[in-house]
């Protein structure tokens, strides 16, 4: 690994620079041409030790590595959330009219007298007196609801990659504040 220097502008923006770019033109974040030293003048700036990163990703505060924590099990607890209501929805079905007369009648030809008066019975008693809410409604319902859940999972995946990213990329790095280094 090669030595890094460490070349400061007028505007506070610290360059890393290695011999390779001695006597090149380095142009900084605030639009200023900067001339990096030959090499004898390179020896006369500030040096990093070869192995150590001070770049802005290995600089992970506590902060930091919290929210990019949060980020990451909201972004797992909601994606798989989300997986697991769209499996669970699309298992969902309601069969229809024509197949469901179909299976009763076959069920009525097939039956003894002493089952058609048990099937009347119960009928007569708790089917018919009741008039429940249609099959079809109420699946719908429960996939509305259902769907509903889904898009709050996926949203809560959403917001946690959208924290790693903050805590993966600082803010300062994205807006060129002074002290951080593109290079």
């Amino acid at each position: 690994m090669s030595t890094h220097y460490l070349l400061t502008c007028e505007c506070g923006q610290v360059h890393r620079v290695t011999a390779r770019q001695a006597g090149q033109s380095l142009s900084c974040v605030c639009r200023r041409s900067l001339e990096v030293p030959t090499l004898r003048g390179l020896r006369e700036l500030p040096s990093e030790s070869p192995g150590k990163d001070t770049g802005t990703r290995g600089n992970w505060s506590l902060s930091r590595g919290i929210c990019f924590s949060v980020g990451l099990i909201l972004l797992l607890a909601g994606g798989g959330g989300a997986y697991y209501i769209h499996l669970v929805v699309t298992k969902i079905s309601v069969p229809s009219e024509e197949s469901v007369m179909t299976e009763l009648s076959q069920q009525i030809d097939q039956a003894k007298p002493a089952d058609l008066w048990q099937l009347w019975i119960f009928l007569r008693d708790e089917a018919l007196s009741s008039r429940p809410a249609p099959l079809r409604a109420e699946v719908e319902k429960i996939r509305g609801r259902m769907e509903w859940t889904r898009s709050i999972a996926a949203g809560f995946a959403g917001l946690g990659g959208l924290l790693m990213a903050v805590a993966y990329i600082p803010i300062g790095r994205l807006l060129g504040s002074p002290g951080t280094s593109r290079t």
